[in-house]
């Protein structure tokens, strides 16, 4: 497959407009349905839009670890053929092919002069109509949409985005859902202070977020559900209470024990991807449900895939690309907490992955 010279495709408007009007449809409801349509829809314009362009660019994608990754999913299913499985496997594909499509657009060619209406009705749906069945979601979705149009914003300097990014923190605000209200504040501290961070010295300071990202993963995976054994604790819990109405540890810490130990019998290849039918709830961890899936084997060709995509980042060392890392590194941080990295909430994956194929984009991020 060759490169054309632009590396541009023809209907990337088109699938960014499915996505964000999936995401309208398909955690409501009595309109999930449509909503899978839309994102089918849009996966498969985005496969044709290979096919008569052919301006895939074998360079600028982390292909070994792709093809690892793929292959550990494959085995997984051949020992546990179940339809879950196979759909489980159907939703890291599409994730896969939504992060090498984005790496291959031109920038420029986005249409953000369009796009902002239909950012600005998802703003308004969300908010006010309460479609959506859960405040996780609403938290989730908001928190990545001012992802979008900070990334807009900058990318264009037009006023409008600045007064969606205030109605999406809005709703953040009114889910109190506080992964999403952390990674907000997250966002907006790390652009600050790399605003005043020499151009010399940044990529260092990336290289050292991407590893105390890492630590950080497995720390919250286990000292998070020991943390009610700390003298702080009842302080801590009661502040988190009386701000957000809900209490520390919302089940997670008992649900990530057991996986824990669950994993521990199987550590190589994992119990097969449809495995989390056996918890009654999600286990509320992107890397427990891949680790309890696939194993130590599928975590490691996971995270490998993880650790090239940030680094791809980090090398273009241009200050829109290092808010691109911003976003990673927070939708990272975030997936700690939940499943939206590979599975659950389809939407958030495909968005999270699209942000990391431009984040991986060789054309040059420019900031006007």
């Amino acid at each position: 497959m060759g490169g054309s010279k632009n590396g541009s495709l023809k209907y990337v408007n088109i699938v960014i407009a499915l996505f964000e009007m999936a995401a309208l449809f398909y955690n409501t409801a009595s309109l999930k349905r449509l909503g899978y349509l839309i994102i089918l829809v849009g996966t498969g314009l985005m496969f044709f839009d290979y096919m008569i362009n052919k301006s895939i660019i074998i360079s600028t994608i982390n292909l070994p670890e792709i093809i690892f990754l793929a292959l550990v999913y494959l085995i997984s299913i051949i020992f546990v053929p179940t339809f879950r499985a196979v759909s489980n496997m159907f939703s890291l594909l599409i994730s896969i092919a939504v992060l090498i499509y984005f790496s291959q657009i031109d920038l420029e060619k986005i249409n953000i002069k369009w796009q902002k209406y239909i950012v600005g009705f998802s703003s308004i749906d969300s908010g006010y109509k309460s479609i959506f069945t859960t405040t996780t979601f609403v938290g989730l979705f908001s928190c990545i949409s001012i992802e979008l149009c900070v990334l807009c914003f900058l990318s264009s300097k037009e006023r409008i985005w600045e007064v969606y990014i205030i109605a999406w923190i809005y709703l953040v605000w009114c889910s109190k859902v506080r992964t999403a209200l952390l990674g907000v504040l997250i966002v907006f501290l790390l652009i600050i202070i790399f605003k005043f961070i020499n151009k010399k010295i940044r990529r260092s300071i990336l290289k050292l977020a991407k590893w105390i990202l890492f630590a950080s993963l497995i720390i919250i995976i286990v000292i998070y559900p020991q943390f009610d054994r700390f003298p702080f604790y009842e302080e801590v819990s009661n502040y988190i209470y009386i701000h957000t109405g809900k209490i520390f540890f919302s089940g997670r810490n008992e649900i990530w024990i057991e996986a824990l130990n669950i994993a521990k019998k199987s550590p190589l290849l994992g119990y097969g991807l449809d495995y989390s039918q056996q918890f009654d709830i999600s286990v509320h961890n992107s890397y427990l449900n891949i680790l309890l899936q696939t194993g130590i084997l599928g975590i490691f060709a996971f995270l490998l895939l993880i650790n090239n995509i940030l680094n791809t980042i980090i090398k273009k060392n241009q200050f829109l690309s290092t808010i691109l890392f911003i976003f990673a590194i927070v939708n990272l941080l975030i997936s700690s907490a939940e499943v939206m990295l590979l599975q659950g909430q389809l939407v958030l994956q495909l968005v999270i992955w699209c942000l990391f194929g431009i984040g991986i984009n060789q054309k040059r991020h420019k900031v006007k």
